[in-house]
C-alpha cells in the first residue's frame, strides 16, 4: 500500500494521469470501469466516455494485468515503502555493487552511480522518494544540529533542508532525524529528535515570509533548566530558555504544524524517536517510544519493579500509540494498554497496516517485547478527550512460556521490539532484541517470530505459528517474497527462512547489521554496518555483489524510478545501472552552512606532514626496540643470579 490518500471519485477525466501501481490507481481503474455508457446526448469527446461497459471490463482485466509492468516506476513513500511494511519493490534491472566515493582516487568515475549528496556526521534515518524528491534525516556536521534534507531526485542537488539545534540539557538527543518520513502530496510527516511530530511542506520555505514556528525550530542556545519536572497533575514539564534568533534561509524548511508529543502526551523517548508515522485516510497514527528508562533518569539502571517501588508509581499516563488528524495535527486518539509501564529500554517500532478476513488492522510491535493488533476506527472522544484505539489482540512475545524475559548483565534488564513487524498474508512477523549498542559478540538472545493475525484476546497461547530461536538480538525488519522470509541480527548474520515453517535455508556472516532488509529485481540488499551486499533471492545462497564504504551505514535501502537509493553516516548514493558519477561533477550545495558542503571539498585528501609520515615509522621500530632492551637487561641479570 501506498502513503498517498486523496478522495477518489467516481469519474476518471481523461487528462487525469493513472498510476495503476498504487491502490488509488486501481480503485480509478474500478471506478472508470463501473461508470454508465454515456448516452448520444452525451457531446463529450473524451475518449473515457467512447466504450460501452462491456469494453471497459475487457480493458480493466487488461490493465491489472500489465500492473507489474506499469508499477516499476513507483516512488518509495514511507517506511518500507508500504503500509504493511515489507520493503518489497517491482523495480528491475537495479545494479548489484557500486563505487563509494572514498574506494576511488579523486576525479576517478564511480561506477553503477547516478549521483551522490553530502550528508552530515550521522544518518540514523532512510530515504523516501516521491514525486522528483529525495528525503533523509540525520544529523548535522560538528554543530550539534538535527538535519532533515530534501534532494533533487534527478542530480541530487540539495533543494532545502531543516535545521533545528540539540537541546544539551536533554540527554540522548544527539542522534538527530532518526525517523523516516511518509510524505502524502504537498506534506511530508516525520518526527524530529525532540518529540514533536512535524507536518512540513514538501517544497520548503521557497523564499516566504517565515512562520513563527519557522523561527523556533531553528532558534539556538536553548536550555532546559529540568527535563525530567513532572507537574501536579502528572504532566510533563519543559521550560526552555528564550534562546537566540536565527535569520532564516530561503532553503530552511517551512512548517504547516507540529505536535509536542513530550508536552501534550507525557512522552519519554530513549535513545532516539526512530518510528514513523503511519497515513490511513485522514488520520496519522504515530508510536511515541516513551519509555520508563527515560522517566526514571537512571541510565536503565534500575528495573521496573525496582523504580516502581523506589518511586511509589505503580502506573503513568503515558500512551504509546497516538492518531493525529493529518490535516492540522489535532490529537484524536490513544491507546490505553499501559505500554508504557512495562517498557524498560526503548521503542523503536513504526505502526503497521493490514488487510485480516476483509478488516483493516493496526499492528504494534511495543517496547515491552509484545505485539498488539487494534482497530484503526475508533468512536470519537467526548469531554475534550481523545478516542480510544480498541485491542484486538495482544501476543507477549517475552512470556515464560515462549521466551525468558531478561538478558544476563546489569543493563540488559529486558528485550523488547526493536523492528517493526510486517504483515504478509494474514500473518505476523516479529522479532525481539535489546539495546544494539549491545552488537557482534555482545548481541544478546533474540527470536524471530510467525504469528497468526487472525486471532482475538491473548493469543500468547495459541496464535504463535513458528519460532526461529537461532537469531541473535536484532532492531532489522525482515522482509518477504515468493514465501521466503529475509532477516539479519545485530551479530551481523543473515538468513533466509521459509515463510511457512520457519525453516532455515541458508545463513551469511557479515559484518554488523543495523539496517533493515529491502528486496527488489530478484535480489536481497542488506546495508551491512560496512558496506552494501547483495544477495539472489531464493532458497540456495547466492552473494551477486559487495560494496565496502569506509563510513558506517545502518541507514536501510529504498528503491524507486530504477534507481536503489543507499545512505552511510556521511552520503546519499543513487545507485543506477551503468550510470558513472566523477567527484568533480557533484552539484554545489544549496546550503550555506557548513554540515552541508560541496562533496569534491568533504572528500579531497590533504597529504600528512612529512614528520607525521616519519614518526609512524620510528615510534614503532622504536618500541620493538625498546621491548628488546629490557629482555636482555632481564635474561642477564637472572644468569647473574645463578649459583656458580
Amino acid at each position: 500500500m501506498q502513503g498517498t490518500s486523496r478522495n477518489i471519485g467516481t469519474e476518471m477525466m481523461a487528462n487525469e494521469p493513472i498510476d495503476p501501481g498504487n491502490v488509488c490507481g486501481r480503485r480509478k481503474l474500478v471506478a472508470w470501469a463501473s461508470r454508465p455508457c454515456c448516452r448520444s446526448s452525451d457531446t463529450s469527446s473524451s475518449p473515457a466516455h467512447m466504450f460501452t461497459p462491456a469494453t471497459r471490463i475487457a480493458l480493466l482485466v487488461v490493465a491489472l494485468n500489465l500492473l507489474p509492468i506499469f508499477a516499476r516506476a513507483a516512488d518509495w513513500t514511507q517506511w518500507c515503502g508500504h503500509a504493511d511494511r515489507n520493503a518489497v519493490s517491482t523495480e528491475t534491472g537495479l545494479p548489484d555493487q557500486f563505487d563509494a566515493a572514498a574506494s576511488k582516487p579523486h576525479g576517478t568515475p564511480l561506477q553503477n552511480v547516478k549521483w551522490v549528496a553530502r550528508l552530515g556526521a550521522g544518518t540514523f534515518g532512510s530515504p523516501i522518494v516521491v514525486n522528483g524528491k529525495v528525503f533523509i534525516g540525520g544529523a548535522g556536521k560538528g554543530d550539534n544540529t538535527a538535519m532533515f534534507w530534501c534532494f533533487q531526485e534527478a542530480d541530487g542537488k540539495m533543494l532545502w533542508r531543516m535545521r533545528s539545534p540539540f537541546w544539551p540539557s536533554l540527554v540522548n538527543r544527539t542522534w538527530g532525524v532518526c525517523s523516516t518520513p511518509t510524505v502524502d502530496g504537498d506534506r511530508v510527516y516525520v518526527l524530529s529528535h525532540h518529540g514533536e511530530v512535524l507536518c512540513l511542506d514538501v517544497n520548503g520555505l521557497a523564499g516566504r515570509a517565515p512562520s513563527p514556528a519557522d523561527l523556533e525550530l531553528i532558534m539556538t542556545d536553548r536550555q532546559c533548566a529540568n527535563p525530567f519536572a513532572i507537574a501536579p497533575d502528572g504532566r510533563r514539564i519543559l521550560e526552555l530558555t528564550a534562546g537566540t534568533k536565527v535569520t532564516p534561509e530561503p532553503t530552511d524548511a517551512h512548517i504547516f504544524w507540529r505536535y509536542d508529543m513530550l508536552r501534550e502526551v507525557n512522552c519519554w523517548p530513549y535513545n532516539a524517536q526512530s518510528t514513523s508515522p503511519l497515513l490511513r485516510g485522514d488520520r496519522l497514527y504515530v508510536a511515541t517510544g516513551s519509555t520508563i528508562s527515560e522517566y526514571a533518569n537512571d541510565g536503565c539502571k534500575t528495573t521496573i519493579d525496582e523504580w516502581k517501588a523506589k518511586s511509589g508509581k505503580t502506573s503513568y499516563e503515558s500512551p504509546s500509540l497516538i492518531v493525529l488528524d493529518k490535516q492540522n495535527g489535532k490529537l484524536l486518539a490513544v491507546d490505553k494498554e499501559g505500554i508504557f509501564d512495562r517498557t524498560f529500554h526503548g521503542a523503536h517500532a513504526s505502526p503497521v497496516l493490514g488487510m485480516v478476513k476483509g478488516k483493516e488492522m493496526l499492528f504494534y510491535g511495543a517496547g515491552n517485547g509484545a505485539c498488539y493488533a487494534f482497530d484503526p476506527d475508533f468512536a470519537p472522544g467526548t469531554d475534550g478527550k481523545p478516542g480510544v484505539l480498541e485491542r484486538l489482540w495482544k501476543f507477549d512475545c517475552l512470556a515464560a512460556a515462549t521466551y525468558p524475559t531478561s538478558y544476563t548483565g546489569p543493563k540488559l534488564k529486558r528485550a523488547e521490539v526493536i523492528a517493526t513487524p510486517v504483515f504478509y498474508n494474514n500473518r505476523i512477523y516479529v522479532s525481539i532484541g535489546n539495546d544494539l549498542k549491545n552488537s557482534g559478540d555482545k548481541a544478546g538472545p533474540g527470536r524471530l517470530l510467525c504469528l497468526d493475525a487472525t486471532g482475538s484476546g491473548d493469543i500468547t497461547a495459541t496464535g504463535k505459528v513458528w519460532s526461529f530461536d537461532d537469531i541473535r538480538s536484532t532492531g532489522t525488519t525482515v522482509a518477504i517474497a515468493d514465501g521466503l522470509v529475509y532477516a539479519a541480527d545485530a551479530s551481523g548474520t543473515i538468513f533466509c527462512l521459509d515463510a511457512d515453517t520457519g525453516r532455515l535455508y541458508w545463513q551469511h556472516e557479515a559484518s554488523l547489521v543495523w539496517s533493515s532488509m529491502m528486496l527488489a529485481d530478484g535480489k536481497v540488499y542488506v546495508a551491512a554496518r560496512f558496506g552494501l551486499l547483495v544477495f539472489a533471492q531464493g532458497k540456495e545462497k547466492k552473494l551477486l555483489g559487495q560494496s565496502k564504504v569506509k563510513e558506517s551505514m545502518v541507514s536501510s535501502p529504498a528503491a524507486a524510478n530504477g534507481v536503489v537509493y543507499v545512505a552511510t553516516d556521511k552520503y546519499l548514493y543513487a545507485l543506477q545501472q551503468g550510470k558513472s558519477f566523477t567527484l568533480a561533477e557533484a552539484p554545489t550545495a544549496a546550503s550555506a552552512t557548513p554540515e552541508v558542503d560541496i562533496l569534491t571539498q568533504a572528500l579531497e585528501k590533504k597529504p600528512k606532514p612529512a614528520w607525521v609520515r616519519a614518526l609512524r615509522i620510528v615510534v614503532p621500530v622504536a618500541c620493538v626496540g625498546i621491548v628488546v632492551f629490557v629482555v636482555l637487561v632481564l635474561r642477564k641479570a637472572r644468569q647473574s643470579k645463578r649459583p656458580l
